[in-house]
């Protein structure tokens, strides 16, 4: 079941990031919602929050419209709803029941929470390079203090590329060459790089302090890539470098099965049905 919103509350999101991604997962949940019959005892609320925060100079423009949605909402019902938004939602549910699959960050609802990844579409003609010369990389901005001590502890290693922000298609060709990539949070707790890096077969590192990881009643993240706290960066290389051929292959055999079971956008559409259906 899904409440009805007004369109004013589902508008499209005027940024792309990353720079293909045509559709953010918040729309496609509900366009593939309405090609389907789903029955959850949980009724879905359909608003494109990163949109209209985004739109809205990033939250700091006038919610009312949203707040008073919120405040009208029957509060003997269960909901839930899918938010990408970095610092989740800014809007006051009080004491609504209400389950929400964030993707980007728990903010002041952890104890609302389930997290999904912060997945994107894949890139056209995605090329994967069997040639893996690059040991581990990460091109990009310093946005979070874990980020600056993770440029601290490795950027003078050889081993590692690591670099500000390049042009995306160069982006896109170190990736694919990079045995492990490293994803250290930004602004956000989690970073697109794990989805990107599922995508072009590429080992995640998932650097973080706050851990935000996806579906972890659902498959085991260390199965897939590496994760690590922040205060343990300073042992990144040991582990990295103690992988064998065959870990590398097993890392990378079972991420392809999870990227189409979890972060891909149907398979985690999926997913969040199934959740719901198991876990009301």
């Amino acid at each position: 079941m899904m409440i009805q919103t007004p369109d004013s509350l589902r508008v499209v999101i005027n940024v792309h990031y990353p720079p293909f991604n045509s559709q953010i997962f918040e729309e496609f949940f509900y366009s593939k919602y309405l090609q389907n019959q789903i029955e959850t005892e949980r009724i879905y609320l359909p608003i494109f929050w990163t949109s209209l925060y985004v739109n809205r100079n990033y939250g700091n423009g006038d919610l009312s419209d949203i707040q008073n949605f919120i405040d009208n909402l029957d509060k003997d019902k269960k909901y839930y709803t899918i938010v990408q938004y970095d610092d989740n939602i800014l809007n006051n549910f009080g004491d609504l029941d209400i389950k929400i699959f964030a993707m980007g960050g728990h903010g002041k609802y952890s104890d609302k929470c389930y997290p999904i990844p912060l997945n994107c579409l894949p890139p056209p003609n995605i090329f994967i390079n069997p040639d893996k010369d690059i040991f581990a990389s990460f091109i990009g901005s310093d946005t979070h203090p874990v980020r600056v001590a993770m440029r601290n502890s490795l950027g003078g290693d050889s081993k590692y590329f690591i670099s500000q922000p390049i042009g995306y298609e160069q982006f896109r060709d170190v990736m694919s060459r990079s045995i492990f990539s490293l994803c250290p949070r930004g602004y956000g707790e989690t970073s697109f790089r794990i989805c990107e890096a599922l995508q072009n077969e590429s080992i995640p590192v998932y650097i973080y302090d706050n851990p935000l990881v996806p579906f972890n009643t659902e498959f085991n993240f260390d199965e897939i890539g590496v994760q690590i706290h922040v205060n343990d960066i300073s042992k990144l290389d040991e582990i990295l470098s103690s992988k064998t051929p065959e870990d590398i292959n097993r890392y990378v055999e079972r991420g392809r099965e999870i990227y189409k079971k979890y972060f891909d956008y149907d398979g985690c559409f999926n997913s969040i049905i199934e959740i719901l259906q198991k876990n009301n």
